[in-house]
């Protein structure tokens, strides 16, 4: 999956709140792994579209930020 800037405009706005992965993990319980992945830009790392695209609603609610941008940024899960 290509790079969209989503992982690093969540780890910006992470660092700015002064909160670690783990202090997001224990508040969405995504594993800290996949938020790296997700800082990261590794989508490749995520069990999927569909988790890649709540994964990053949940870390960018915990940030208190809206997810709408960002979710819009990522490619759209297509239900037939």
């Amino acid at each position: 999956m290509a790079s969209f800037g989503v992982g690093e405009k969540l780890r910006a706005e992470r660092v700015r709140q002064g909160l670690s992965l783990a202090d997001i993990a224990t508040q969405t319980r995504i594993s800290e792994r996949f938020l790296e992945a997700i800082e990261k830009e590794d989508f490749d790392r995520l069990p999927g579209l569909v988790f890649t695209r709540n994964f990053v609603r949940q870390f960018a609610t915990a940030l208190k930020t809206d997810a709408d941008p960002l979710l819009a940024q990522l490619p759209r899960v297509d239900i037939e």
